[in-house]
């Protein structure tokens, strides 16, 4: 993610859905706060038909309450994104 041609929320969108599919929790925290994201987590959202993660013409977003906030933009990361 370190070449400025890519695209940054498909990078982080991709690194996510991996992680996720290895079984790994992903971490995504800002400045304040720190969201844990277990494979569980996105097991109940999956179930309830609602996306954790979405990719929009605007950037990746993670769902907060019934809206969607941005954390991406093609070309800046707004968060950081780890996973263990």
């Amino acid at each position: 993610m370190n070449n400025d041609t890519t695209n940054k929320a498909a990078a982080a969108f991709a690194f996510i859905n991996g992680a996720l599919a290895e079984g790994r929790t992903v971490y995504v925290s800002t400045m304040l706060r720190c969201i844990e994201i277990s494979p569980k987590v996105v097991a109940k959202f999956a179930k309830a038909g609602v996306p954790l993660f979405k990719m929009t013409e605007a950037g990746l977003r993670v769902a907060h309450g019934k809206t969607y906030n941005l954390i991406a933009t093609p070309s800046m990361m707004l968060v950081g994104i780890t996973a263990r």
